[in-house]
């Protein structure tokens, strides 16, 4: 896997020139899974919080995505959520 970040104390992404704090600034929004040519495309999607602390330079959103994934597996809690999500 090719990642130009790294993943500081769990809950942050460091790359050249950006510290984003995911646990403490933004909020889960959404995910998609589009399947293609034997692998997949995951992408999840974050929307800064407001709050005293978040720094007005942080973007407004970003998007975490992962190519070519050819094995995904969610926990019982997560796949529990997103099959009460998407039953009919």
């Amino acid at each position: 896997m090719k990642k130009d970040f790294i993943i500081d104390q769990s809950i942050a992404l460091v790359g050249e020139g950006y510290y984003l704090d995911v646990h403490n600034n933004y909020d889960y929004k959404d995910l998609t899974l589009v399947s293609e040519n034997n692998s997949a495309i995951l992408k999840l999607f974050f929307k800064k919080t407001s709050g005293a602390w978040v720094k007005e330079s942080d973007p407004d959103s970003f998007i975490l995505c992962f190519n070519n994934v050819q094995f995904l597996e969610f926990s019982r809690e997560i796949f529990h959520i997103f099959s009460e999500l998407f039953s009919y």
